[in-house]
């Protein structure tokens, strides 16, 4: 069943990486920010990044773009499968600061 295993509000700084979570159980995760906050000009990418083995290095397995305003008011990573370490990070590259909740919900 799933159940929230992190959650927050980050605040960005443009154009600065934000990590919102670092998690280092296996399991099944899947990232969830609020862009209701979004405006025109605004631009956000979310990216999920993992480690194939034990002390392998941390690589990019996903990355959404957004941009402006939203129609979809919450984006979501594909869900990710790890057995190591997943990293789930928010960058806006454009635009306002902004608050922008986020959720790491866990799949199994």
């Amino acid at each position: 069943m799933p159940s929230a295993k992190t959650q927050g509000t980050q605040t960005t700084t443009v154009p600065t990486e934000h990590t919102l979570a670092t998690i280092t159980d296996a399991g099944n995760y899947v990232l969830y920010v609020d862009l209701n906050a979004m405006a025109k000009g605004d631009e956000v990418e979310i990216r999920a990044k993992i480690k194939v083995l034990t002390g392998g290095t941390t690589r990019q397995v996903f990355i959404g773009h957004y941009v402006g305003a939203q129609t979809n008011l919450v984006a979501a990573s594909i869900p990710v499968s790890v057995a190591f370490e997943v990293i789930f990070t928010l960058n806006q590259t454009a635009g306002s600061s902004r608050s922008i909740p986020w959720e790491v919900i866990d799949m199994a």
